[in-house]
């Protein structure tokens, strides 16, 4: 019985949709504000980390797509905490002496050192044509490591500039949000793609060297938001290059363990790269 041939790029070829790629150069600047509830005190840090980004973008359906993407610090790079206070705050001293009264805003400084990592795994359903919604946990974990203390010219807080103190968060969010996707790298001579979600902490533990023994994490609350964004063109017929960019800010409440508290916090990514996106 006869047979009718079919081409190599007919129905029946592997789908074109979907891709792999990795941030060859990219640059993540951190900034970090921690507001203690305790005394009006508020810290703030900013260090630019080199990244590692990579992921893949896989069809299982017409209509479902499925992401998986790493971001992690390289090397990650040291920069100044600043600690303030309003003038005249009142900080305790040792019994009998009186509380001490700030006369100036600097309250304290220390060197700093972030590292951080986050995998996210979301499913991508369309709504219509490249626009999409997706939904995922994504899993984030943050080492902080603060060294090299020195108090402020008020001596009101009391630091061993030898002392390391290292706090560590693991956490589980749940994403929710919506974009717009191309789906695909091979074949096409621009590819577009960007998201906005919103997620929420399921899961989270903290631990602080400076309190062993505490563990933070069960006070629910915050969120995080993000804008991700990339585009790229072709080199050749299956691999593109093209710029990457996020932005993220997170929100943490205070919690607290018995008359140790951890502050409430906010933090800001601001990320920026050269990516190559391939579809074999």
């Amino acid at each position: 019985m006869p047979f009718d041939a079919v081409p190599v790029d007919g129905p029946q070829a592997a789908p074109a949709a979907g891709y792999s790629y990795f941030i060859g150069l990219a640059r993540q600047r951190l900034s970090y504000q921690e507001y203690a509830s305790l005394l009006p005190v508020r810290s703030k840090a900013v260090v630019n980390n080199p990244l590692l980004v990579s992921g893949a973008l896989y069809a299982l359906a017409p209509d479902i797509l499925f992401s998986l993407d790493n971001e992690s610090s390289f090397a990650p790079s040291s920069g100044q905490e600043r600690w303030t206070a309003p003038v005249a705050t009142l900080f305790p001293n040792d019994p009998p002496a009186a509380p001490i009264a700030t006369t100036v805003p600097l309250v304290q400084t220390n060197g700093v050192r972030i590292s951080d990592s986050s995998t996210r795994l979301l499913g991508l359903f369309r709504l219509q044509g490249p626009w999409f919604v997706h939904a995922g946990p994504s899993f984030h974990s943050q080492s902080f490591r603060r060294f090299a203390f020195q108090a402020g010219v008020d001596q009101a807080v009391k630091v061993a500039d030898t002392d390391t103190v290292e706090e560590t968060s693991a956490e589980v969010l749940w994403h929710l949000g919506a974009g717009y996707e191309s789906e695909r790298v091979r074949g096409v001579p621009v590819h577009l793609g960007w998201r906005v979600d919103w997620a929420l902490p399921a899961w989270r533990k903290v631990e602080n060297t400076g309190h062993p023994g505490a563990v933070f994490g069960q006070t629910r609350g915050g969120y995080d938001l993000g804008l991700e964004g990339r585009a790229s063109w072709a080199l050749i017929d299956h691999v593109h290059l093209g710029l990457w960019a996020r932005l993220q800010t997170s929100r943490r409440p205070v919690d607290r363990q018995g008359n140790v508290e951890l502050p409430r916090t906010r933090q800001d990514n601001q990320s920026l790269g050269v990516e190559f996106l391939w579809k074999l």
